[in-house]
Protein backbone atom coordinates (compact mmCIF):
# COMPACT_ATOMS: atom_id res chain seq x y z
CA UNK A 1 0.00 0.00 0.00
CA UNK A 2 1.27 3.31 -0.86
CA UNK A 3 1.65 6.42 1.14
CA UNK A 4 2.11 9.54 -0.14
CA UNK A 5 2.84 11.74 2.85
CA UNK A 6 4.38 11.18 6.42
CA UNK A 7 2.99 12.27 9.24
CA UNK A 8 5.93 14.61 10.04
CA UNK A 9 4.90 15.92 6.50
CA UNK A 10 1.23 16.41 6.89
CA UNK A 11 1.75 18.11 10.49
CA UNK A 12 4.55 20.55 9.01
CA UNK A 13 1.75 21.27 5.74
CA UNK A 14 -0.54 22.14 8.54
CA UNK A 15 -3.28 19.46 8.27
CA UNK A 16 -6.44 19.10 10.28
CA UNK A 17 -6.21 15.96 12.07
CA UNK A 18 -5.68 17.33 15.76
CA UNK A 19 -3.19 15.70 18.18
CA UNK A 20 -3.16 12.37 17.07
CA UNK A 21 -0.18 9.88 17.12
CA UNK A 22 1.88 9.05 14.08
CA UNK A 23 0.21 5.99 14.04
CA UNK A 24 -3.44 7.40 13.95
CA UNK A 25 -2.14 9.91 11.34
CA UNK A 26 -0.58 6.82 9.57
CA UNK A 27 -3.62 5.26 9.44
CA UNK A 28 -5.14 8.44 7.57
CA UNK A 29 -2.86 9.05 5.16
CA UNK A 30 -3.01 5.09 4.09
CA UNK A 31 -6.75 5.59 3.49
CA UNK A 32 -6.22 8.91 1.61
CA UNK A 33 -3.22 7.50 -0.75
CA UNK A 34 -5.74 4.59 -0.85
CA UNK A 35 -8.48 7.11 -2.02
CA UNK A 36 -5.92 8.85 -4.73
CA UNK A 37 -4.53 5.37 -6.05
CA UNK A 38 -7.93 4.66 -7.47
CA UNK A 39 -8.59 8.32 -8.97
CA UNK A 40 -5.01 7.68 -10.51
CA UNK A 41 -5.78 4.30 -11.48
CA UNK A 42 -3.29 3.06 -9.43
CA UNK A 43 -0.48 4.41 -12.34
CA UNK A 44 1.50 6.58 -9.70
CA UNK A 45 5.56 6.18 -9.72
CA UNK A 46 7.04 8.75 -7.27
CA UNK A 47 10.19 8.83 -8.04
CA UNK A 48 9.68 9.47 -11.56
CA UNK A 49 7.44 12.93 -10.72
CA UNK A 50 8.51 16.29 -11.12
CA UNK A 51 8.96 18.43 -7.95
CA UNK A 52 5.72 20.06 -8.94
CA UNK A 53 3.74 17.11 -9.31
CA UNK A 54 4.99 15.32 -5.82
CA UNK A 55 4.35 18.42 -4.52
CA UNK A 56 0.53 18.77 -5.37
CA UNK A 57 0.40 15.04 -4.78
CA UNK A 58 1.51 15.36 -1.05
CA UNK A 59 -1.28 18.36 -0.94
CA UNK A 60 -3.53 16.09 -2.90
CA UNK A 61 -2.56 13.51 0.41
CA UNK A 62 -3.59 15.80 2.96
CA UNK A 63 -6.78 17.25 1.65
CA UNK A 64 -7.81 14.01 1.29
CA UNK A 65 -6.93 12.85 4.80
CA UNK A 66 -8.46 15.88 6.07
CA UNK A 67 -11.58 15.09 4.20
CA UNK A 68 -11.98 11.16 5.47
CA UNK A 69 -11.06 12.71 8.80
CA UNK A 70 -13.98 15.52 9.25
CA UNK A 71 -16.45 13.25 7.51
CA UNK A 72 -15.88 10.44 9.73
CA UNK A 73 -15.86 12.93 13.00
CA UNK A 74 -19.21 14.42 12.03
CA UNK A 75 -20.46 12.24 11.21
CA UNK A 76 -21.38 12.82 8.25
CA UNK A 77 -19.99 9.36 6.15
CA UNK A 78 -22.59 8.34 3.53
CA UNK A 79 -25.29 11.13 4.33
CA UNK A 80 -26.54 12.50 0.92
CA UNK A 81 -29.30 14.62 2.29
CA UNK A 82 -30.52 15.64 5.75
CA UNK A 83 -33.24 18.92 6.52
CA UNK A 84 -34.16 20.02 9.74
CA UNK A 85 -36.57 21.25 11.85
CA UNK A 86 -38.20 17.59 10.65
CA UNK A 87 -34.83 16.13 10.89
CA UNK A 88 -34.96 13.46 7.48
CA UNK A 89 -31.53 12.48 7.01
CA UNK A 90 -31.20 10.16 3.62
CA UNK A 91 -28.21 7.16 3.43
CA UNK A 92 -26.38 6.14 0.01
CA UNK A 93 -26.68 7.94 -3.40
CA UNK A 94 -27.79 11.42 -4.81
CA UNK A 95 -30.10 10.60 -7.01
CA UNK A 96 -29.38 12.16 -10.05
CA UNK A 97 -26.00 14.25 -8.71
CA UNK A 98 -23.54 15.41 -10.63
CA UNK A 99 -21.09 15.19 -7.93
CA UNK A 100 -19.43 11.71 -7.73
CA UNK A 101 -16.69 12.67 -5.61
CA UNK A 102 -18.76 13.35 -3.00
CA UNK A 103 -20.44 10.34 -3.23
CA UNK A 104 -17.31 8.42 -3.31
CA UNK A 105 -15.70 10.47 -0.51
CA UNK A 106 -13.58 12.47 -2.27
CA UNK A 107 -11.85 15.48 -1.91
CA UNK A 108 -13.06 18.44 -4.25
CA UNK A 109 -9.76 20.15 -3.16
CA UNK A 110 -7.44 16.74 -3.34
CA UNK A 111 -9.23 15.85 -6.79
CA UNK A 112 -8.23 19.40 -8.57
CA UNK A 113 -4.64 19.20 -7.28
CA UNK A 114 -4.67 15.70 -8.92
CA UNK A 115 -6.25 17.37 -11.92
CA UNK A 116 -3.34 20.09 -12.40
CA UNK A 117 -0.40 17.50 -11.52
CA UNK A 118 -1.81 15.50 -14.73
CA UNK A 119 -1.39 12.36 -12.87
CA UNK A 120 -5.58 11.81 -13.90
CA UNK A 121 -5.15 12.32 -17.41
CA UNK A 122 -6.36 9.14 -18.78
CA UNK A 123 -3.92 9.16 -21.98
CA UNK A 124 -6.57 9.15 -24.51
Amino acid sequence: MNQYLTAEQYRAAGGKIPQATDETLNEWLVRASSKIDTLTFGRINVDRLTAFQKDLLEAACRYQADYLYEADETGMAGISSWSVPDISISYGDKEGSDKWYEEQRISMDALECLNRSGLTWRGV
